[in-house]
């Protein structure tokens, strides 16, 4: 039966209900949430626009040779932020790892949550601390990090060697035990969904927990960029 073979009239009722009646409420709903949809993305594209105009003006001052002391500090927070996310998809692969190669620990490993959610943030602070031995954080590029150049633009070895050192180096190796984990994770899963093995529960629980994938697969798409970048750089004694 077609939507007009129902019974209705000319005063907007439907099968005996008020087509009006219902429409409001929706209107008023749909349009009360687009406003404040639009007025929230509004405020966030004028936000992003106000921080970057501040970034510009503050990497001229630090270009400039002032502020050294904020230019420090910001690279003391980028290098925390980096090992931050590294460790944490780290955890999120670990996980997941575990969870499918050993399916009988998949509700026991719940209580494991507190050191996945400590242990990125805590082992940073000690990392982040060892440039500041050698005095190697300041205007590095475009930004504040661990400078490849002293002030008569020679190369500053020991900030080349601490890059790779406390960084790229452990991304690298990372990077390949994710893709290995990736992997192994794929393949056991369609091993175990051909074989028909797993309960029903612990179906559910893959359900909930392999979306998390998503996170390890693009931090790691992104991140070969950056190591493709230091790798040519490394190979051209420090010149992009």
């Amino acid at each position: 039966m077609s939507l007009e073979d129902y019974p209705k009239d000319e005063n907007s009722t439907f099968c005996g209900h008020s087509i009006n009646d219902e429409l409001k409420p929706l209107l008023l709903v749909f349009c009360t949430s687009g406003s404040v949809c639009s007025f929230f993305c509004a405020l966030a594209i004028l936000v992003m626009i106000f921080f970057a105009v501040q970034f510009l003006d503050l990497w001229f001052k630090f270009w400039e040779g002032n502020h050294s002391t904020k230019c420090v500090i910001q690279s003391y927070l980028a290098e925390y932020s980096l090992w931050v996310m590294l460790l944490s998809t780290l955890m999120v692969t670990l996980h997941l790892t575990v969870m499918v190669l050993f399916p009988s620990f998949y509700l026991s490993i719940g209580k494991l949550e507190p050191f996945y959610i400590l242990f990125p943030w805590a082992f940073p602070i000690l990392i982040a601390w060892i440039p500041f031995i050698h005095h190697d954080y300041g205007i590095s590029g475009s930004w504040c990090w661990i400078r490849l150049y002293n002030n008569d633009c020679s190369l500053n070895k020991e900030g080349m060697i601490e890059m790779y050192a406390l960084w790229y180096g452990e991304l690298f190796v990372t990077l390949i035990l994710n893709n290995v984990a990736l992997v192994i994770i794929s393949i056991t899963l369609c091993k175990r969904a051909y074989q028909k093995t797993m309960s029903l529960d612990y179906r559910k629980a893959l359900k909930q927990t392999l979306p998390l994938l998503i996170y390890p697969i693009t931090y790691q798409f992104f991140s070969w960029f950056a190591i493709a970048n230091r790798l040519y750089q490394a190979l051209n004694n420090g010149h992009y």
